[in-house]
């Protein structure tokens, strides 16, 4: 804890263009959720870092902070709710997807609410990133999502994906019976 808030000492005394500079190797939504949180004069110095973009990696302590709170969702409508989850999956984030779906209220077991789902699992999958894919169809049990998810990591060019919904132990040829 004293090295941190040495560093953090430290971080206050940079020119701002150097601190510019250093935000530049971050991810756009790590600079406006963590960084800019330090103190005032960094936040006035990173003061065109202030917008979080859903379709970008969201640190998951600020994903959870707006979005774990029960009611976090109630001004959304549904397009929003869905638009919510199909943006997370897409960001490669398990921890920000597990908190959206528990915040959108979607159920699997309703067939609107599977469609929106689904969504989610498509996003994933056409951003490659398998282990997404694999908590959604498996643990989530979007299993009726694995053929549009092969469509889209095969249209994407994701061959390991693509091998895994065909062949893996839980993929294609597992959840057939």
């Amino acid at each position: 804890p004293q090295a941190r808030l040495v560093a953090m000492a430290h971080l206050t005394q940079l020119h701002p263009e150097l601190l510019g500079r250093i935000a530049g190797f971050l991810e756009p939504n790590e600079v406006a959720c963590s960084l800019r949180l330090v103190d005032r004069a960094t936040a006035g110095g990173l003061s065109a870092h202030t917008t979080v973009r859903l379709d970008r990696p969201v640190p998951p302590h600020a994903f959870a902070w707006r979005w774990a709170t029960p009611g976090a969702t109630r001004n959304l409508n549904y397009r929003q709710r869905r638009w919510l989850l199909r943006l997370t999956a897409g960001t490669g984030c398990l921890v920000n997807l597990q908190t959206a779906d528990a915040a959108s209220g979607l159920k699997s077991e309703d067939d609107r609410d599977l469609a929106s789902c689904c969504c989610a699992v498509d996003a994933a999958a056409s951003a490659g990133h398998l282990h997404l894919c694999r908590w959604l169809l498996v643990d989530r049990g979007l299993r009726n999502a694995t053929g549009p998810a092969l469509v889209s990591a095969a249209a994407e060019g994701r061959l390991e994906l693509v091998r895994w919904l065909l062949h893996g132990d839980e993929g294609w040829a597992g959840m057939v019976d």
